[in-house]
């Protein structure tokens, strides 16, 4: 649902300024006449805007709601706690509504799955089973390291990149600067002497010309394009295409499937410990796969199990994960242990996940520098090989 950022007098005349979700504006207006606030301003804000930040209150939230329950004080004062410890106003909103809502005696799951841009099906699911089953501070527990793990790997992954990013940046800023503002000052000098241009030479020079007049275009085509491919990649016809392609190239589809495992694992292990049955928690596992051809397979899986096949033989049926990961589901299903197997394998297929990033960063960075040193010695050679004729004139 769309949320939206009020300003309002309660009954005693103070101002109210706030944020909440609602199915649009005409709806709030009529919730706050409800709780005798007098709306001034109702304004829809974007979700970008509100929850930019939501991975890293949701990593917050988790881990200090953990800690806190896990301490022995009862969740409405936890969320009492929380609120206060929280900066930005739209985080003290959410903290503030669950508090309100969770004190009416309402399950926190229920109240969390009414703001599902923040908490994901998957997290919804994890908190009800734990409220259910009366482990919530345990399955908080386990959530917290779930995300703690999951960020890890993405921020390890990014740092990683930043270097190349920076070489990419410089050296093509570089290169753009020489071919608009420094080849065209000296081809026309060598236009004077009426020198023959080389073919590398005018190739560049049409570039620098091309740039020069249509870079306003240039950028105006490249932000359609970016907003065009975020529009086919909401489709969902267009992503499984996509998907489906990138599990078909070499190096990539290996990273797609380790990665995707170790979420698998991660939430399988998490859902089993939470007290969830197997078909539950594979329904739960799909919601944190990357790639909807691998969801679609393990939709599959659920199918096979529900009439009774193992998960291990329905995961090497329908060709989901390597067979050296599977031997060991085998195993740790027979001796009745899945959800204690399954973090050992997990942790074992995370480290390969960061040593093939790693080692493919490692050939990035030299193949960066190569291009793009590829591409000012065609640079050089195009202004040079021109002075080089001139000499030849001369003698």
């Amino acid at each position: 649902m769309p949320v939206f950022k009020y300003t309002g007098r309660d009954a005693q005349g103070n101002l109210v300024v706030a944020s909440r979700e609602a199915e649009d504006r005409d709806s709030l207006i009529d919730y706050l006449r409800k709780e005798k606030i007098f709306p001034i301003d109702v304004k829809e804000e974007k979700p970008f805007l509100v929850f930019k930040f939501k991975n890293r209150f949701l990593e917050r939230f988790t881990f200090q709601l953990s800690g806190l329950l896990d301490a022995g004080i009862e969740l409405p004062k936890a969320l009492s706690i929380l609120l206060k410890r929280m900066n930005m106003y739209w985080e003290k909103d959410v903290i503030s509504r669950i508090k309100k809502e969770v004190v009416k005696g309402r399950a926190l799951w229920q109240v969390l799955s009414e703001s599902t841009d923040i908490f994901s099906p998957f997290y919804i699911s994890m908190i009800k089973a734990g409220e259910t089953t009366g482990s919530l501070d345990k399955v908080l527990g386990k959530l917290t390291l779930f995300y703690e793990e999951k960020r890890e790997l993405r921020d390890r992954f990014v740092s990683m990149l930043i270097y190349p990013l920076i070489l990419i940046l410089v050296g093509a800023g570089t290169i753009i600067f020489l071919v608009i503002y420094i080849l065209p000052k000296m081809m026309f000098i060598f236009k004077e002497l009426e020198v023959e241009l080389p073919l590398v030479t005018r190739i560049f020079l049409s570039l620098s010309t091309f740039l020069s007049k249509e870079w306003k275009f240039l950028i105006i085509l490249i932000f359609v394009l970016i907003l065009l491919g975020k529009k086919l990649l909401v489709n969902k016809k267009v992503r499984e295409k996509l998907d489906k392609v990138f599990l078909k190239i070499p190096f990539l589809n290996s990273f797609i499937y380790k990665i995707s495992f170790v979420r698998f694992a991660g939430a399988l292990e998490l859902a089993l410990l939470s007290g969830l049955p197997l078909l539950e928690a594979l329904d739960i596992c799909q919601e944190v796969i990357p790639n909807s051809f691998i969801i679609n397979k393990l939709s599959q899986v659920r199918k096979d199990v529900a009439k009774g096949i193992t998960l291990s033989e329905s995961l090497r049926k329908n060709e989901v994960f390597s067979s050296q990961i599977l031997d060991i589901i085998l195993v740790s299903e027979e001796a009745g242990n899945l959800e204690d197997f399954l973090p050992k394998v997990a942790k074992s297929v995370s480290r390969e996940v960061k040593n093939q990033v790693e080692r493919f960063l490692r050939l990035l960075e030299p193949m960066v520098i190569f291009v793009l040193a590829l591409a000012v010695g065609f640079l050089v050679t195009a202004v040079l090989l021109p002075i080089f004729q001139i000499n030849l004139q001369t003698f």
